[in-house]
């Protein structure tokens, strides 16, 4: 990959060489200017905020290494182009430049589907019963995660780059989240945080399929328990599904198949995001180069799959929370749309109304999928598999009066998944507050207008209206997904505190699971009537 520095750039003030604090960007008033030598020898001052100044002052302060080390060529010739040819008043499109972002996603998805696909039959073979009938991971199944880390963590700061400079340009600065607010911090810590966030991402799916992994492994393992005079997980589930309120017409399916099927669920963001952002094969060519002079030679919203219309930004947005890069999609998320939304608000374009309403739709799409697969499918209803085994692994100690453990391994799995499910309908709940309130931005907009930008406006109002009905669609949408997703997320958090009250550890809508039931089906069925 070409690199290039910035012998062309020169500023009036003096800024530090990495190790400046990126807090300072969220003063956008710097003093002084960036001076840009463009090609012809002119040299122009630009000072409006969300343009190439702020841009190239933060540039300039990033650090060379970790972040991105130096930065690609086309980059630098993309940000000179819109410099020249807008005169630096809108920021680069994040369409334009994140083509090779959505190259290195493409890969990283990939490598991740392999490794965690293909663990599930390699490391059965190596598991090892445990005294309560379920499977035991070997000591090197975490080992092998390292390198799958490693080389995800990897892949996204190569795409880090194609994404920090609209990101930067428009949202002014680099922040995290913490309770309450955001705050502005370093690069390098910006990129910590969000490479730690990463790291917990591809945890959570590997606990998933060891977990799983472990489950399947229940008929074979609670045999070799019940040969050796100890109560089988499999009976004390079964017993649990005949009492549940819910569940009770399933009695007949085994934990074994349960487990398996809710690791097909955790794959399900990977195989749907693949397939709504791979451009069908018949489709014109789709280019994921940066596009440097403004003209791209593929086309910018293409047909995937799935029969959606997107373009590298959306398709970006989607792929990197799949594969848990959160670096790239703090650049793309919802802070991104938002301020877009505002620029749209002030711009004169005179299709403002249409394109502030894509970005809220856009963002209504995202959060919709986000909360059905992420949060629903893959972990709300695995958390809630996961809690009703560790209840009946505490239920097991209580029927054999054994001293009763916390089992850390479980618990660990348990708090990262309830950590991801938060983080859902966290983004959830601020994506249905900026789609909410969207349409009356708009309306207070128009009618800030004069006469003839309203009737310039008013000539839009089939798309207008076209697109306010789908907004509205997406927003029903997405309440229903977070409600049901909070549902289940309620239901697993109300078992979890359940299993400390309860004598035999397990709840159901109905109250606590007998445990004497328990212990005469699972030790003695035939005594039950």
């Amino acid at each position: 990959m070409a690199c290039a520095t910035y012998s062309r750039i020169k500023t009036q003030s003096d800024f530090s060489d990495g190790s400046g604090d990126g807090s300072e960007s969220d003063d956008s008033s710097h003093s002084g200017c960036t001076i840009f030598d463009s090609r012809d020898g002119d040299s122009r001052c630009s000072n409006g905020p969300g343009t190439e100044k702020d841009f190239f002052n933060r540039l300039q302060r990033l650090p060379k290494s970790p972040l991105c080390g130096s930065w690609p060529q086309e980059i630098i010739g993309i940000v000179y182009h819109y410099h020249d040819s807008r005169h630096g008043q809108e920021p680069v499109p994040m369409g334009m430049i994140c083509g090779p972002a959505l190259r290195w996603t493409f890969c990283n998805i990939g490598w991740q589907m392999v490794y965690f696909l293909g663990l599930m039959p390699i490391g059965s073979q190596f598991l090892k019963c445990t005294p309560n009938g379920l499977g035991r991971t070997p000591a090197w199944w975490s080992i092998t995660l390292m390198p799958v880390v490693a080389l995800s963590l990897w892949f996204e700061v190569q795409a880090v780059p194609f994404v920090l400079v609209p990101m930067l340009q428009v949202n002014d600065r680099f922040a995290i989240k913490i309770p309450g607010k955001k705050v502005a911090v370093r690069a390098r810590v910006w990129l910590a945080v969000q490479l730690w966030m990463s790291f917990l991402s591809i945890s959570n799916t590997a606990n998933i399929c060891a977990f799983s992994t472990r489950v399947m492994a229940a008929t074979q393992c609670g045999r070799e328990a019940e040969a050796n005079g100890r109560v089988a997980m499999g009976r004390i589930w079964n017993e649990v599904i005949n009492q549940s309120f819910f569940l009770s017409h399933f009695d007949s399916v085994s934990l074994q198949w349960i487990g398996f099927g809710f690791w097909l669920l955790s794959f399900s963001p990977f195989v749907f995001t693949l397939l709504w952002s791979w451009p069908v094969p018949n489709s014109q060519s789709v280019t994921y180069d940066v596009v440097v002079d403004g003209n791209p030679k593929g086309p910018i919203q293409y047909r995937t799959m799935t029969g959606a219309k997107v373009n590298h930004g959306m398709a970006l947005s989607f792929l990197s929370e799949a594969c848990g890069m959160a670096s790239v999609l703090n650049c793309v998320s919802l802070e991104y749309a938002q301020k877009k939304f505002k620029m749209q608000l002030a711009s004169s374009d005179p299709d403002w109304v249409v394109k502030c309403l894509e970005h809220a739709k856009g963002q209504c799409v995202r959060s919709v999928v986000r909360t059905f697969f992420g949060g629903t499918l893959k972990n709300a209803l695995q958390l809630n598999l996961q809690i009703t085994v560790y209840a009946c692994l505490r239920a097991s100690q209580v029927i054999m009066q054994e001293p009763e453990g916390l089992m850390p391994e479980m618990l660990y799995s348990i708090v990262l998944g309830i950590f991801s499910v938060l983080l859902i309908l966290q983004d959830t709940w601020a994506t249905c507050r900026f789609a909410h309130g969207a349409p009356d931005d708009i309306k207070v907009a128009l009618a800030s207008l004069n006469k003839q930008k309203r009737k310039v406006a008013s000539k839009k109002a089939a798309d207008i209206q076209g697109h306010t009905s789908k907004l509205f669609c997406l927003k029903v949408w997405l309440v229903f997904l977070t409600v049901f997703c909070c549902c289940l997320f309620l239901y697993a958090i109300a078992k979890l505190s359940m299993s400390f009250v309860c004598e035999s550890a397990i709840w159901n809508v109905s109250g606590c699971v007998d445990v004497e039931r328990i212990a005469l089906s699972t030790m003695h069925p035939s005594v039950l009537p």
